[in-house]
């Protein structure tokens, strides 16, 4: 196992996020299916009978659902639970490995535990967004660890389950900017995204373009009559596009509406505080929430800065926590509870959050934390370091030597 996690801990966090996953399952009966619930059901009975857009793309939990040999009911409530459950465990996992500790990588799955969106899909099982939501917690394991492979597979199997997860290409690329020398970074970050475009294009173009539209419109007109032929990809976005416009009165009015979700606002602060001190790759991120914002709210008309944006805050609220993780452990479980009370002082638990981000941050700049005492050195050890160091200075040597004969 890896030094920041022990196999006990994880055995204990993968039982701890199964029982609540469950218990989700059995607080939240199914809700009364509507909305995008009865097209997903429909394209689990039928995978390739195209249905309405955007749905008909959206293929992946609808396959994997009909590949469970249980009733859809059971199907849809095992894949979503067992994928609420990687969530949680994800989210755990990546906080360890960001040096959180142990008491406070537990408050961030107790965080997600009381999310709103956590909540929401358990009593609306008939969703794609639980999967989507597990994809982009692997995802962002794979790009702020850089794990390529890891990094590809997420993106692949995620575009197939919701579109939504094609702006982490355009992170990836921005991050690759940043590195240097930028053009191999550049020419390797498209080549892990290869896979992700050829499947985004062929499921939303290619098929498309070589089906027989007068066969789709037949089968629509026979079985599903009060429903329209599914239009081109391009088109239906552009088409939803132009009629949110004619809704909302104009483009500026149409974002006008972006604001967190509820209590969940409290991890805002918290979360940009975080990525801001993070690395390149963390500050990229937030290229990933604008963009996955807009996009939300001009095709979608989402309102809610944090449904899919959740796994980046709560990444972003974990950098804060592993500052936090060098407090003695009374402190720790302080932080966690007032930032899990902060979530029930909904619509205003920004000003909560931005209060508790300042304090952790000026704790930081302001009071010092002493170091562990550590061991004293053995003459052997000492001997060692002095052999580094001389060695080191001889490297160096030699390099300016040859820099200054390549001049001549």
């Amino acid at each position: 196992m890896k030094a920041w996690l022990k196999q006990k801990d994880l055995i204990c966090v993968v039982l701890i996020s199964l029982g609540l996953a469950a218990l989700f399952q059995v607080m939240y009966p199914w809700a009364e299916i509507w909305g995008d619930e009865t097209f997903y059901l429909r394209l689990t009975e039928s995978p390739f009978v195209p249905c309405d857009f955007p749905w008909t793309y959206r293929l992946l939990t609808p396959l994997l659902v009909s590949a469970i040999p249980l009733p859809i009911y059971w199907g849809y409530r095992t894949v979503t639970a067992l994928a609420t459950a990687g969530v949680m465990t994800g989210l755990y996992l990546l906080s360890r490995r960001m040096g959180a500790s142990v008491m406070l990588s537990g408050a961030l799955l107790a965080l997600y535990a009381a999310h709103p969106q956590a909540h929401y899909l358990a009593s609306h099982c008939a969703l794609v967004d639980m999967t989507t939501t597990l994809f982009l917690v692997l995802s962002l394991h794979a790009f702020l660890f850089q794990q390529e492979w890891l990094l590809s597979s997420s993106l692949l199997l995620g575009v197939l389950n919701h579109e939504s997860m094609m702006w982490f290409l355009p992170t990836t690329w921005v991050v690759a900017c940043w590195e240097r020398p930028w053009k191999p970074a550049m020419v390797r970050a498209v080549i892990l995204c290869v896979p992700a475009l050829l499947v985004f294009g062929v499921s939303r173009f290619l098929l498309p373009i070589f089906s027989d539209q007068a066969v789709v419109e037949k089968i629509t007109e026979l079985y599903i009559p009060y429903m329209k032929a599914p239009p081109r990809f391009i088109e239906g976005y552009l088409n939803h596009f132009l009629d949110q416009i004619r809704q909302t009165g104009g483009f500026f009015n149409l974002l006008a509406g972006c604001e967190p979700a509820g209590g969940a606002a409290v991890l805002v602060p918290l979360a940009a505080v975080g990525l801001y001190r993070m690395t390149a790759r963390g500050k990229s991120l937030l290229v990933f929430m604008v963009l996955n914002t807009v996009f939300n709210r001009i095709f979608q008309a989402r309102t809610e800065l944090s449904y899919f944006n959740v796994p980046v805050i709560l990444a972003g609220t974990a950098t804060v926590f592993s500052w936090c993780s060098a407090w003695p452990l009374p402190y720790q479980v302080i932080t966690g509870a007032i930032c899990l009370a902060g979530m029930g002082f909904a619509p205003h638990s920004w000003i909560f959050g931005i209060m508790i981000a300042t304090a952790i941050y000026l704790s930081r700049v302001y009071i010092p934390i002493p170091e562990p005492p550590t061991a004293p050195t053995t003459p052997q050890e000492k001997k060692t370091e002095s052999d580094y160091k001389e060695s080191h200075a001889k490297e160096a040597v030699a390099l300016k030597t040859r820099k200054k004969r390549k001049r001549k």
